[in-house]
């Protein structure tokens, strides 16, 4: 027989087992929230307009340059079946980056910068367009090739620099680091995609659609750089501002300015160099990828863009963990675990 003394106390047992039960699911809710705010924090940039509008716009357009970047090279091959020609191609089209783009950036400085990204992207789309229609019309030369690969060389000497500081602009300093994640997984999104669809394309169609479908792509972009409000732009550091004010500040004196705080910043000097020395030895590999797929693999278009699709996957995964983080990385960390990988 149940005493009755003992109907109080089951009563607390099971008014402290359901406060027990709703402490847990509110716990797990609140979990659930947070996890939620995390992959929302990967994004976060993207609550600014003008940064959401460049960076839709950005993705269509290298989606389309990445598509161009296996045409040219895939065109290169069958005009010449060189590998120097190949070679003489990249150099072409990356030593202007090289040697002009401390005064891309002097420019962007100087000029108000959705005006210069509007020429320098309009520049390109026209690049595209040539040579399109010198591929389809079956009238290309290879000192065609050489041309527009400087000409695209040289715009993007301004454009790069001056995307980079827009970024500020649009998104603000506080986000500034989710932004350039978020521009890097941008870029390996348009390399993983771009060339597979690109390698397809030259099966089906050969490679002038490539071409074509670049040029258009640059509508998204300009698109998106005319719907900025430039009335919702960050500020500037005041200094910054003061500098960019004073018209009797020359170019020399800029880049010899420039100069001068990366020789006396060691962090960066340091990310310079592991970057020209990765940049000028390992990263290169990508102007002999075609003779590699198609006389090491025995790899046609297809494969080729595939093997050119598969470079982006890691750098893609890398990039979203830098957004998700949020933060500022040790540049010590990031130097030698790069540097790491790249060897590997």
């Amino acid at each position: 027989m149940r005493s009755p003394w003992l109907e109080p106390w089951g009563d607390v047992t099971k008014t402290i087992q359901h406060r027990q039960d709703i402490a847990i699911q509110e716990t797990a809710f609140d979990t659930e929230k947070q996890q939620a705010r995390g992959l929302l924090r990967a994004f976060i940039a993207l609550r600014h307009r003008n940064f959401r509008l460049f960076w839709f716009g950005q993705l269509v357009s290298l989606i389309g340059t990445w598509m161009q970047s296996i045409g040219q090279s895939w065109l290169v091959l069958e005009l010449t079946h060189n590998a120097l020609l190949l070679g003489v191609v990249g150099a072409l089209q990356f030593l202007p980056v090289l040697l002009f783009t401390l005064f891309g950036g002097v420019l962007a400085d100087r000029w108000p910068k959705r005006t210069v990204l509007l020429f320098t992207q309009s520049s390109a789309m026209i690049q595209a367009l040539i040579l399109w229609i010198l591929v389809a019309t079956g009238s290309v030369q290879i000192w065609h090739i050489f041309v527009l690969a400087t000409l695209l060389g040289l715009t993007n000497s301004i454009d790069m620099p001056t995307r980079q500081a827009f970024v500020v602009e649009m998104a603000g300093r506080e986000d500034l680091a989710n932004a350039g994640a978020l521009n890097s997984s941008l870029f390996n999104m348009a390399r993983i995609i771009g060339p597979g669809i690109g390698g397809l394309i030259i099966a089906a169609l050969g490679v002038a659609p490539l071409f074509l479908l670049n040029g258009l792509s640059f509508i998204a972009v300009l698109i998106g750089l005319v719907m900025i409000d430039m009335t919702k732009l960050h500020a500037l550091d005041r200094r910054l501002a003061m500098q960019k004010l004073d018209q009797k500040q020359g170019t020399i004196k800029s880049l010899r300015e420039g100069l001068v705080y990366v020789f006396q910043t060691p962090s960066v000097l340091l990310i310079i160099a592991v970057i020209g020395a990765i940049s000028l030895f390992g990263i290169n590999f990508n102007v002999v990828l075609p003779l590699f797929a198609t006389e090491v693999l025995h790899a046609g278009p297809t494969g080729f863009g595939f093997i050119s699709s598969s470079f982006g996957i890691g750098s893609l995964l890398s990039a979203l963990w830098l957004a998700w983080n949020n933060k500022k990385p040790s540049v010590q960390q990031m130097l030698v675990g790069g540097t790491v990988f790249c060897a590997a």
